[in-house]
């Protein structure tokens, strides 16, 4: 489903006979061409020598200043970086992906942020938790660790709601998108290594300033806090 190259069905030029050849190079057109390119194929210089194909049939076009020149691509490249006039499908859009990913990452800064704000707030009805765990012989590394662990367990809670909300709206974003959100998207290993390395990071830009915080509670203070 992810691939540019989709058909009803295939035929060689042969079957098709005079159909497609007997115009004359070309004429069935737009043909995209696939080729493998040895290891040490110097590519500047392959796409220049196959303008010499351009001029032997079609000279017309040259000579017109048509603009006219056969290009090289990269299989990877063609769906966001395609220069063809013609591609097979529609091509995505590279800005679009910046554009979406940059509010993407100021949302996950304002969530942060508001997080950290919270955490805070609410930081003085844990004091005497937090004076409680001392006596009883807790040191601050073991409570910094138990609240990087509770945020760590909000923010995953978080993103499986996240997925499910996803799942039960796919027909809307289907018809918004134009793409097909399937479970293999979403246990895709580049996707489940994007997402662990921002819950982690999210983990510490959330966390550790409010565990920090929280954790460093006079122990006396705390239990006679009212």
């Amino acid at each position: 489903s992810n691939t540019h190259f989709s058909f009803d069905f295939l035929t060689s030029f042969t079957t098709l006979g005079e159909s497609a050849a007997g115009a004359g190079w070309g004429s069935f057109k737009p043909v995209w061409t696939y080729i493998k390119l040895g290891e040490n194929t110097d590519v500047a210089s392959f796409e220049d020598k196959l303008q010499s194909v351009a001029q032997k049939y079609f000279p017309d076009r040259i000579e017109n200043n048509e603009g006219f020149r056969l290009i090289l691509e990269p299989i990877a490249d063609i769906y966001l970086h395609s220069q063809a006039g013609r591609p097979m499908k529609p091509n995505g859009s590279l800005s679009m992906i910046r554009i979406l990913g940059a509010i993407g990452i100021i949302i996950l800064i304002m969530s942060s942020v508001n997080f950290v704000n919270i955490s805070l707030s609410r930081a003085i009805t844990r004091q005497k938790e937090i004076g409680m765990r001392k006596v009883l012989g807790a040191v601050r590394g073991h409570l910094v660790n138990q609240f990087l662990v509770e945020v760590a367990v909000t923010i995953v809670l978080s993103l499986v709601f996240a997925i499910l909300l996803c799942f039960l709206f796919k027909s809307q974003f289907t018809a918004i998108t134009g793409l097909e959100l399937t479970l293999g998207s979403v246990l895709n290993a580049s996707f489940l290594i994007t997402i662990g390395s921002v819950l982690v990071l999210l983990v510490i830009l959330s966390g550790i300033y409010p565990a920090l915080y929280i954790s460093g509670f006079n122990t006396i203070s705390a239990l006679t806090q009212k």
